[in-house]
């Protein structure tokens, strides 16, 4: 399953980041993999806690390409491109046969009601909205 907002979103990252596109494109794969088995191991339940999870990796990863995102004042400021980087995962997720992420496509579906709304990225893009907001208001 396609979705035309991978591509744009992907485009976007490799600019603030000043990577490559294949260069993107293998960290997505191996932050979705390490996801993915982590969910595995770990017993979660619910897509709050995943998405977590995944905010928490990152997190990790962005700190490793100079995003700074140490204090309130530059989490802010850096905010747009942690909650996208939180976005394209599960969208490179959506893309791939459903048994190759088993847990996530379980945990997070992807939906697609009459009307054309694709719920599990807006969903996805609020709930990393909420754990930002929750790292500021700490």
């Amino acid at each position: 399953m396609g979705n035309p907002m991978y591509p744009i979103i992907l485009q976007e990252v490799t600019r603030v980041l000043g990577i490559s596109r294949r260069e993107l494109e293998s960290d997505v794969r191996d932050i979705a993999e390490y996801w993915e088995t982590c969910l595995q191991k770990v017993p979660v339940e619910d897509r709050d806690t995943a998405i977590y999870l995944l905010t928490t990796c990152a997190t990790c990863y962005l700190k490793g390409r100079g995003v700074r995102l140490s204090n309130l004042k530059t989490l802010k400021k850096n905010n747009g491109i942690l909650v996208t980087f939180v976005t394209l995962v599960p969208l490179y997720i959506w893309r791939q046969p459903e048994n190759g992420f088993p847990k996530v496509h379980e945990l997070i579906p992807f939906e697609i009601d009459k009307s054309g709304y694709q719920s599990g990225v807006f969903d996805i893009l609020t709930q990393a909205e909420e754990i930002l907001r929750e790292s500021w208001n700490k």
